[in-house]
């Protein structure tokens, strides 16, 4: 399912895509956010996929905000 932010784990001498299961300790990989579809980052969209869904009690910022100035 499409989330307001897309976490993509990559390997930092490839390129190639990691998927978090295949991960190891030591492994050097880069960490890349990605802005999600519109529908994701609405009120109703967040409402059923955002932070507070899954419990976490903090709040939504898009990604280009809290990038800005980095």
């Amino acid at each position: 399912m499409p989330h307001a932010i897309l976490v993509v784990i990559v390997d930092r001498k490839s390129g190639e895509g990691i998927r978090n299961t295949l991960l190891d300790a030591g492994q050097e990989v880069a960490v890349i956010g990605i802005k999600g579809l519109e529908a994701f980052r609405s009120e109703k969209g967040l409402g059923g996929a955002g932070h507070r869904y899954f419990g976490f009690d903090i709040d939504y910022v898009p990604i280009e905000e809290r990038m800005e100035g980095r």
